[in-house]
């Protein structure tokens, strides 16, 4: 092989591990909404 596909296969690597935390499945977005806090959470320390 020449340098010139092992330079695309570089990029390429480079370019699909950057996408993958984008492509996941379980974004923080989809999560359900923390839990509120209430006064007795501040009291007990938690």
């Amino acid at each position: 092989m020449n340098e010139g596909w092992i330079a695309l296969i570089i990029v390429c690597a480079i370019v699909i591990g950057a996408l993958r935390p984008l492509l996941r499945k379980d974004r923080p977005g989809d999560a359900p909404p923390p839990r509120r806090e209430t006064l007795r959470d501040w009291r007990n320390g938690n």
